[in-house]
């Protein structure tokens, strides 16, 4: 009562409380946790600190109050009854919201719950994808891709049809105009007429092939590639080519003189064509200066065959071209009367007339004196035809030397 009396004279007076004189004095002995005071800051701080859980299901309102009640009365350690209080370990607050689901946390949720490893998951995810089929390719590149490939086979195809058709052209035109024209077998050659000759090269032509572009262009072909040394001659046998109709065997027929100089002199007077006999005739190449021609023919009547050729002369030189052509080689200054060099000599001269190993012959000079074509009769009944008074004399030599026969 004494203590009382103190205590509300104190409280009267205005002095402070202290809350700790106002409890109890602490009991000896154990005491149940149930009983024990709690000091009221402590209590306010758990309690301000504390959190709800949320309720998962209503089941039983006995357990939501156990859970409550041990919510927001938490034990205190003993050691609080003495004024000091302890942090009480908290429940795990557990989110009702599900979360991402993402790469990382399958792996993570897989190693961790089914005791797996990460080099199983990648194994596992390379033979997946092994038996995926892969994902179309884009269409739309697809598309332009084909498109391209289309057109660049077309033009394609167009350049080389082009190209091809070309080349079948080309073939044909050098096949009818640059194909060569068959050889005559040389025991099928008769010997040479007038002359004695180093060898003998036939060719052969079709009846439709004998014609002056086909046969001109074969016969200077072969004067220019005559294999003889410096001073021989080679005769050229032109021939027919047919089928034999009983065996199949290929038939070659010598061309007639008049047929021959029809194909050379396009412009020669008739009169001059019909007084040449068809045959003996010599055609041939004289190898000298670039392979020089000659034709050897026999006439049956002198007089016609003179003024035959005299009526020729006007256009003899361009007929026989380039067949009979003769190039002389270049001049220096001193040579002649020319104060200059000309080219290829081209600047001649008409037929005049000359006297060349001892024959009485009609040529055609160049300002230097050269000799480019002349004629004249070996006798009474043969008729030579050449470009150079080199080649007179080596036939005129054989002539004499001939065997007798």
């Amino acid at each position: 009562m004494e203590t009382d009396k103190e205590t509300a004279a104190s409280g009267e007076k205005g002095l402070p409380i202290d809350p700790k004189s106002v409890l109890l004095p602490k009991k000896e002995g154990a005491v149940p946790a149930s009983t024990e005071r709690v000091n009221a800051g402590i209590l306010f701080e758990q309690e301000t600190s504390a959190k709800l859980v949320p309720q998962k299901s209503s089941v039983s309102s006995s357990r939501q109050g156990r859970d409550l009640r041990q919510t927001f009365a938490p034990q205190v350690s003993p050691s609080s009854a003495g004024g000091s209080a302890e942090s009480v370990p908290q429940k795990k607050e557990e989110s009702t919201v599900r979360p991402i689901e993402t790469y990382q946390g399958d792996i993570e949720s897989l190693v961790q719950n089914k005791n797996l490893s990460v080099v199983s998951i990648a194994a596992a995810e390379a033979i997946r994808r092994s038996q995926t089929p892969q994902a179309a390719i884009d269409t739309t590149g697809v598309a332009m891709a084909t498109e391209w490939l289309n057109w660049l086979g077309g033009r394609l195809a167009m350049v080389i049809g082009g190209v091809f058709f070309f080349a079948a052209a080309a073939g044909l035109l050098a096949y009818f105009f640059l194909r060569p024209v068959p050889s005559v077998p040389s025991n099928t050659a008769a010997d040479a007429p007038f002359i004695l000759v180093d060898d003998t090269k036939g060719i052969a032509f079709a009846e439709a092939d004998f014609t002056r572009p086909i046969a001109m262009g074969a016969f200077n072909d072969m004067r220019k590639n005559v294999a003889l040394s410096l001073g021989l001659i080679e005769r050229i046998y032109p021939a027919t080519m047919s089928t034999d109709v009983d065996d199949g065997t290929a038939v070659y027929t010598l061309i007639d003189a008049q047929k021959l100089l029809a194909l050379f002199g396009p412009t020669a007077p008739q009169e001059l064509v019909r007084t040449v006999e068809p045959a003996p005739y010599l055609f041939g190449a004289h190898v000298f200066d670039d392979h020089q021609a000659f034709l050897i023919l026999t006439v049956d009547s002198y007089e016609q065959a003179f003024a035959g050729m005299l009526g020729w002369e006007a256009t003899m030189q361009s007929d026989l071209a380039p067949l009979f052509t003769r190039r002389p080689r270049p001049h220096i200054k001193e040579e002649g009367l020319a104060t200059s060099t000309p080219a290829q000599g081209t600047i001649v001269t008409g037929f005049t007339d000359a006297v060349v190993e001892n024959h009485d012959t009609r040529v055609i000079k160049n300002e230097y004196g050269d000799i480019l074509l002349l004629w004249t009769f070996l006798d009474r009944s043969t008729l030579l035809i050449t470009t150079n008074e080199y080649t007179l004399r080596e036939i005129v030599s054989r002539i004499s030397n001939a065997p007798v026969r």
